[in-house]
């Protein structure tokens, strides 16, 4: 039972260790270890939001293909024919993507983002991810 605790304080004093040589740029190294978590654990939200761009992607190029190359001037017209339902951001707990979309015509285009401050835990600057018609999913 001893040698279980020392083996953890040694642990804990090597992690420590690697932390104070490299605080922040608020010098508090402790909180270079909590963003890391916190992005490591924002990183299946962040996942599921671009599966949801992706979705929507492919919805909207449905919606193209029947409707002589135009894309709908909102996500509405997507549903019940090419969706069930308007996806919901789990960072976000709703719909962030209505706000999110612009077509455009000649060219037929459009983008649609994830609005807010959604993802700033993962890295990301509010309005990201975005999955447009040329580029896919966008992350920066």
């Amino acid at each position: 039972m001893m040698k279980r605790r020392i083996v953890a304080a040694v642990i804990v004093l090597a992690i420590a260790g690697v932390l104070v040589p490299f605080p922040d740029e608020y010098g508090d190294p402790m909180s270079l270890a909590v963003r890391g978590w916190r992005k490591l654990n924002a990183r299946p939200h962040l996942d599921a939001c671009k599966s949801n761009l992706m979705n929507l992607g492919t919805a909207l190029e449905m919606y193209s293909t029947d409707s002589s190359g135009r894309f709908p001037p909102d996500l509405s017209r997507l549903v019940p024919k090419y969706l069930k339902s308007i996806p919901i951001c789990p960072s976000g707990q709703r719909d962030t993507y209505s706000a999110g979309y612009e077509a455009a015509s000649n060219p037929d285009a459009y983008t649609v983002s994830c609005q807010g401050a959604n993802h700033t835990a993962a890295g990301f600057a509010p309005g990201l991810p975005q999955h447009t018609s040329t580029y896919s999913i966008l992350e920066r």
